[in-house]
């Protein structure tokens, strides 16, 4: 009986959506703070300002539009995987939105004769959705997935599972 009962259990955790901070993601967070979070402080209303910043971190032109975030707001980017961001669904399992809006700035730059040219810059208060993952043992941001000015509506909180949650599981099912 308890065979049974661990083997419905475990068909239904496999076969169920995933949640976020399930996956292991080794320097998923260095990649995604590389991209995303501004290692130094500059005028971030200066379009040169930030041709010479993504020159300088090799962004130039990586993706059609780019966001960045300020880097005092680490700690609460971080945050939104660990109990400051709600479960997000869309085209991935591991998306969280954060409930605070950030900073955001959305860049858009080419490269002309081997030099970056910033085409557009925006400043906006957004709430970000971000993919969450396992790196080392830290539920962190792993991808930058969209911001947008809708709150979260409710549902369940983001943060990472918890060895008590399961053994209060085990226990349950242990009993019956």
């Amino acid at each position: 009986m308890r065979s049974a009962v661990l083997l419905v259990l475990l068909l239904t955790l496999m076969f169920t959506d995933a949640m976020p901070c399930q996956q292991q993601n080794n320097n998923g967070y260095y990649k995604f703070e590389r991209k995303h979070i501004l290692s130094y402080d500059f005028d971030r209303s200066n379009p040169k300002a930030w041709e010479v910043y993504l020159t300088y971190n090799g962004l130039c032109k990586r993706a059609k539009l780019q966001s960045f975030l300020k880097k005092d707001d680490e700690d609460s980017v971080k945050g939104i995987c660990n109990g400051r961001g709600i479960r997000y669904r869309g085209i991935r399992d591991n998306l969280c939105i954060s409930t605070e809006t950030f900073t955001v700035y959305i860049v858009q730059s080419t490269k002309r004769n081997n030099w970056c040219v910033v085409q557009s810059l925006l400043q906006r208060e957004r709430y970000v959705v971000v993919a969450c993952d396992l790196d080392g043992n830290q539920c962190l941001p792993v991808h930058y997935q969209t911001q947008t000015n809708e709150p979260p509506q409710g549902g369940e909180i983001c943060q990472p599972p918890t060895y008590r949650s399961w053994y209060r599981v085990e226990k349950w099912l242990l009993s019956k």
